[in-house]
């Protein structure tokens, strides 16, 4: 029998909110995100909100965005605003990227530096957090990356091979960021990472993405990849795909995400598949 594809139509989605106040306290390090007096969460208010339909549903984070500026603007000008940006704390001029990309109805995640397994041969950048150091030492590098810029739904990783695999260590990190109002997506560059296990433990928005669509920057590749996520969609209901801003990547994006509300598969932000994969993991965990 032939698959019946109904095609998905929802209103456009709103663009996630200007920086609040209330989200926000003083710290040497810049503002740092709070959970509002009335509950509020920087990962709802400045989510690009959407009509969460039942249908398969993708979400595209672009990462390594705010130190090329070209890429950088490019991405932001040229993707859909349902694509999710991660830009590195680091970057110069952040709050003004950031700035830019809410002005386009995208939603912005910080890309948090962690240890890699080779460190420091393969250097994350500044203020990484580190297996070997203090809770209060990582607490202090996630104050210095978390205070560069405002008004971003959540964070990822930045390599972090080895962080993510130390349950120890990523316990009182996870706390921190959950404590703070913030969601937190795991670009799976850890094969080993407890980072679902911890979230769920804290009842924390969370998602893990489940490809890189060019880890291998070819037209051929990232097509494969692309396919792969649709599969992956409508077999359990969502999928997160990371991406680089290479040119190729952008040239199969422009030519893939046009055709998928005709194969009935909704483009998201990543704050809308978030907590579902969070409630995916939790049934997995108790094994119901």
């Amino acid at each position: 029998v032939e698959e019946v594809i109904t095609p998905v139509d929802r209103p456009e989605g709103t663009p996630p909110d200007e920086p609040r106040i209330a989200l926000q306290e003083r710290s040497e390090f810049g503002p740092l995100p709070i959970v509002a007096a009335d509950g509020q969460r920087s990962a709802t208010v400045y989510a690009r909100r959407v009509l969460q339909l039942d249908v398969p549903r993708i979400a595209i984070v672009m990462t390594d965005l705010g130190l090329d500026e070209t890429r950088t603007a490019v991405a932001i000008e040229r993707l859909p605003a349902d694509v999710s940006l991660a830009f590195h704390p680091y970057a110069p001029n952040l709050n003004d990227k950031i700035a830019a990309a809410r002005l386009d109805g995208h939603e912005s995640l910080l890309a948090i530096p962690m240890e890699p397994l080779d460190y420091p041969l393969d250097d994350p950048g500044p203020n990484p957090l580190l297996t070997e150091a203090t809770p209060q030492e990582n607490r202090m590098a996630l104050y210095r990356s978390l205070g560069s810029a405002e008004g971003y739904v959540g964070l990822t990783n930045f390599m972090g091979s080895a962080l993510l695999e130390d349950r120890r260590v990523l316990t009182p990190i996870m706390s921190e960021i959950e404590d703070r109002g913030l969601l937190f997506i795991d670009n799976n560059t850890a094969i080993n990472s407890v980072s679902d296990r911890v979230a769920i433990g804290f009842n924390m928005p969370y998602g893990r993405s489940n490809r890189l669509i060019d880890a291998l920057p070819t037209a051929a590749d990232i097509d494969e990849q692309l396919q792969g996520l649709e599969a992956l969609a409508k077999l359990n209901g969502s999928a997160i795909g990371f991406a680089q801003p290479f040119p190729v990547t952008l040239q199969r994006l422009d030519e893939w995400i046009p055709l998928l509300r005709s194969r009935g598969i909704d483009l998201v932000p990543v704050s809308a598949v978030a907590k579902r994969q969070l409630q995916q993991g939790a049934q997995t965990a108790d094994g119901s």
